[in-house]
């Protein structure tokens, strides 16, 4: 059961004679419809500049580039590119992008530039197919460098002072969530059902656990443990996801919590060198990347609650991270032969010819 880049198989490995799932690199599904692995952008198109927290949606791939810093949109279809205008100021954790994407939208967060009396930054969204840009937040509090804001569909919800926000495209109306009045809330996620969120225990030694905000019943439910090596998660559908040292091995693994019947589990890992990060999810599908300590590779998984099988995603000498699920679309980070490349795993009917 040898994959290469370009072929998929069946349903699952099991299905082939004398063939475990652990020997195999996982299904992408795309037994449907033709994909192709492609180089969406190559540093070598421009010296020594690095790019990196890619994204995709439909035809549009984003992505961030580190020097000079800016934020660009990729139609694959087209093979067209433009940069977003006035990105060169989006505010970032470490050199990474704090940006939300869904359907024709991107919302990016804008940071103060060089002491500006009037413009405090705020909250931006783009559309990727008109290329209509508006900012909805001003004087939004940029000292916080984590990534604190989520879009799906006209929903956008944002971290302010450790409380909660909601804004909603179709009104215009901005309301602080009645629920955060009284907790220590931040890196929130929202989806069609309600909001992931983490909160902090009121002994931080204690850590920090992740909750859930339910649009219709207006109720919030604890998700996880507070545990203080809990990082920060994602949510589609009835599925919550995250990163957590197991509590038995404390090696660190990706849990998937169901917030219709509570089950909540964690994908196996029996090496405490190997730990997960920038977990995501996209209907039935779980990706990430894992680091192998000290100096080991970089490479991406994908695990399928259906069928529960877990694998790795493309099989590579190269470094490989930062993967983001759209449907059956995905793109990465790749290192390759010295330079940064952002790699996607596309139907080739997107493709040019």
């Amino acid at each position: 059961c040898e994959i290469t880049h370009l072929e998929c198989i069946g349903e699952t490995c099991a299905e082939i004679e004398g063939v475990g799932p652990d020997q195999c690199s996982i299904n992408l599904d795309c037994e449907e419809e033709s994909f192709e692995v492609i180089t969406v952008k190559t540093s070598l198109d421009d010296t020594t500049y690095t790019y990196h927290e890619p994204l995709i949606s439909g035809d549009y791939v984003v992505y961030a580039e580190q020097s000079p810093r800016q934020i660009h949109v990729r139609n694959i279809k087209e093979g067209t590119s433009v940069i977003v205008p006035t990105s060169s100021h989006y505010s970032s954790a470490g050199g990474s992008p704090s940006y939300s994407i869904h359907g024709d939208l991107l919302s990016w967060k804008r940071y103060r530039v060089n002491g500006d009396p009037v413009d405090f930054g705020g909250l931006v969204i783009y559309n990727l197919t008109s290329g209509e840009q508006n900012q909805i937040i001003y004087n939004w509090d940029l000292s916080e460098n984590r990534p604190t804001h989520s879009i799906y569909e006209e929903k956008v919800v944002y971290e302010l002072n450790h409380d909660l926000y909601l804004y909603d495209l179709s009104t215009e109306s901005n309301q602080k969530m009645s629920f955060s009045d009284n907790i220590d809330a931040y890196w929130p996620v929202v989806s069609e059902k309600g909001i992931a969120f983490m909160q902090l225990h009121e002994v931080p030694s204690e850590g920090r656990a992740i909750f859930f905000y339910d649009f219709n019943s207006q109720n919030v439910v604890q998700v996880s443990d507070y545990d203080y090596y809990l990082n920060p998660q994602d949510i589609d559908g009835d599925y919550v996801v995250w990163t957590q040292d197991e509590p038995v091995s404390g090696n660190g693994v990706v849990y998937i919590a169901n917030l219709v019947t509570g089950e909540k589990y964690f994908t196996p890992n029996d090496d405490w060198r190997i730990n997960p990060y920038d977990v995501k999810i996209d209907g039935n599908n779980v990706v990430w990347w894992v680091s192998n300590y000290p100096s080991g590779p970089k490479d991406m998984y994908k695990h399928d609650i259906l069928t529960g099988i877990t694998g790795q995603i493309f099989p590579e000498e190269n470094d490989q991270k930062q993967p983001f699920i759209s449907g059956k679309r995905i793109v990465w980070q790749e290192f390759r032969n010295g330079h940064v490349d952002i790699m996607g795993f596309l139907p080739a009917s997107s493709i040019p010819g």
